[in-house]
């Protein structure tokens, strides 16, 4: 959210935040006011524009960090951010949406950069672009998990193929609509059951 992003400009001078275009439009006057009362220059806020998926990677090579929204995860952004090598930093919230960063995280095998409060997702971030060696080796782990279960379309298809078969299994004993669940993706063997 913009007011945990000052905190994040203020302890680190020399950074820059990309927002997309239309996210400068949250940018209400009161807020505006509260970034240079802290003496944030409204220059370090960068817009970037809705280019094409193309344009976009090529531009996202140039993030050291990718900071995950507080109330609205990334959803591809953050998988294609990963899958360049970009660490992220999510703060993981009590609904799905506040939630996706954390298990793009966690498949990814960056449980420690999962947060479950704004002071460790400002304390994570800081770190990270504070820590030339840190981010150097997140970045070069991150381009080494080719395997990763997150990037496994195959598995995720038979993930999805079993909660379809459960769902209709479910349908065709007449039950009512509920959620349930289909197991750990990690689990491979459940997976390949039924």
């Amino acid at each position: 959210d913009l007011m945990t992003w000052m905190e994040l400009l203020v302890q680190g001078p020399g950074a820059v935040l990309w927002l997309y275009d239309g996210c400068m439009s949250g940018f209400g006057e009161a807020i505006r006011e509260k970034y240079e009362q802290r003496g944030i220059d409204m220059k370090r806020l960068i817009c970037a524009p809705p280019w094409d998926i193309k344009k976009r990677w090529v531009r996202s090579r140039h993030a050291d960090l990718f900071l995950d929204d507080c109330i609205y995860n990334a959803h591809v952004t953050g998988i294609e951010s990963l899958r360049m090598g970009i660490p992220m930093v999510s703060l993981k919230g009590t609904s799905h949406n506040s939630r996706l960063g954390s298990s793009l995280l966690y498949y990814s095998g960056f449980e420690n950069h999962i947060c479950l409060t704004k002071n460790d997702y400002i304390t994570v971030s800081i770190r990270l672009a504070t820590s030339a060696a840190e981010l150097e080796a997140t970045k070069e782990q991150l381009q080494a998990v080719d395997n990763v279960i997150l990037f496994d379309t195959e598995l995720q298809v038979r993930y999805l193929e079993k909660a379809f078969r459960k769902a209709l299994h479910k349908f065709k004993k007449g039950l009512a609509p509920k959620d349930f669940e289909v197991g750990s993706a990690l689990d491979l063997n459940s997976l390949i059951k039924n």
